[in-house]
């Protein structure tokens, strides 16, 4: 998800279900796989609420939800010159992505970070459980 969506004051909600997008933030850690810090799941003005809910799904888990970070917060965030962030633009993050803007990210996009298992059930003598 591109960094200049925060930029965007006149949308109003983002759903970005079901879909094959994946966060590409990280750096190779020497072992093949990519090291991923909780600030480089989401782009720059998005964070993870602690509030976590149920899936909609049949996941059988519950995950937080997506939302902006505080506007002073996410403007200092977002305000360097990697790929993911703004620079000079930072400061003209969407005032109203604070409290109208409404996010939709399936929790594969950010590695089902903070998500949790709701249940074990049994199928005959096989015990099934939600994995990520």
């Amino acid at each position: 998800v591109p960094a200049q969506l925060g930029l965007m004051s006149n949308l109003l909600s983002i759903d970005l279900r079901n879909n094959s997008l994946s966060c590409n933030g990280g750096a190779a850690n020497g072992t093949g796989t990519l090291a991923r810090s909780q600030e480089s799941i989401l782009p720059c003005f998005l964070r993870l609420t602690q509030l976590i809910y149920p899936r909609p799904d049949d996941s059988y888990m519950e995950c937080p939800d997506v939302m902006w970070k505080p506007r002073a917060e996410a403007v200092q965030d977002c305000s360097g010159y990697g790929d993911t962030q703004l620079g000079d633009l930072a400061s003209n993050l969407a005032e109203n992505g604070l409290t109208d803007q409404r996010w939709e990210v399936d929790p594969s996009y950010y590695q089902y970070s903070g998500c949790r298992c709701l249940e074990v059930w049994n199928l005959g003598n096989v015990e099934f459980l939600c994995v990520w």
